[in-house]
């Protein structure tokens, strides 16, 4: 409880982790966090998911790190870049040539077709347009 002290209170009002019982008024103070799920673990077996402001297990699949903003994200939110890290898909475009996705500081480009493409692709269309 409160300042480290030690007290009774009802049974169905407390939060157990790893055995130890807290008062759900205090768990803040011992860095203990409710999860999306409903339990509740000690701060350092979870992730702070920011987009989402939930927390997960640490062992949760659905939380991924995205290297360009720092911080971990649900993995329904985010996509995979061209060099296999994650962000946030508003953060992200989609070349419509090969299907990549970039972040969105990363140069694109606009063909003649109207598709938005990665440079590394305009040698292809400045040869082959009417074929892409």
């Amino acid at each position: 409880g409160r300042g480290g002290d030690e007290y009774y209170i009802y049974y169905g009002d407390a939060v157990c982790v790893d055995g130890e019982y807290y008062d759900p008024d205090y768990i803040s103070r011992y860095d203990i966090v409710q999860l999306d799920d409903g339990e509740y673990v000690h701060q350092d077996n979870a992730v702070h998911l920011d987009y989402r402001d939930i927390w997960v297990s640490i062992d949760d699949e659905c939380a991924v790190f995205c290297d360009n903003t720092s911080n971990y994200e649900h993995i329904d939110d985010c996509v995979q870049l061209a060099d296999g890290e994650y962000a946030l898909e508003s953060d992200a475009w989609q070349c419509e040539h090969d299907d990549e996705w970039y972040l969105n500081d990363e140069d694109s480009m606009e063909t003649e077709c109207g598709k938005t493409i990665h440079p590394k692709h305009a040698d292809e269309y400045a040869t082959n347009n009417e074929e892409n």
